[in-house]
């Protein structure tokens, strides 16, 4: 299992999850799927980059390669509300925690 936590955030935010639940993605995927995303705080919205990020903290992403084809894929306009690409109650996670997806 992987250990999520969010930077900036409590640990009451912190939680267990598999490397292949669809509540991970990798970095760049809500850009691809056009998700506004909640930057750490004290990172203004219009700054925020995940490659800069991970290099100013120092933390290096986890490869693409390690995640599957469904948390690699992008849903397209038809993918039907609530399917298994739907947001989750608590903040999405990342392998690098440092924003949550909003939508």
């Amino acid at each position: 299992q992987l250990l999520i936590h969010f930077d900036g955030w409590s640990d009451g935010y912190t939680y267990w999850c598999e490397p292949t639940s669809l509540d991970i993605h990798p970095v760049g995927w809500g850009a691809r799927c056009r998700h506004t995303l909640q930057p750490p705080r004290g990172v203004p919205q219009s700054q925020f980059n995940w490659f800069s990020y991970l290099s100013v903290m120092q933390a290096q992403a986890a490869p693409q390669h390690l995640f599957t084809e469904d948390q690699n894929r992008v849903p397209g306009p038809s993918t039907p509300s609530g399917s298994t690409h739907s947001t989750p109650s608590r903040p999405s996670p990342s392998t690098q925690n440092s924003a949550m997806d909003t939508k």
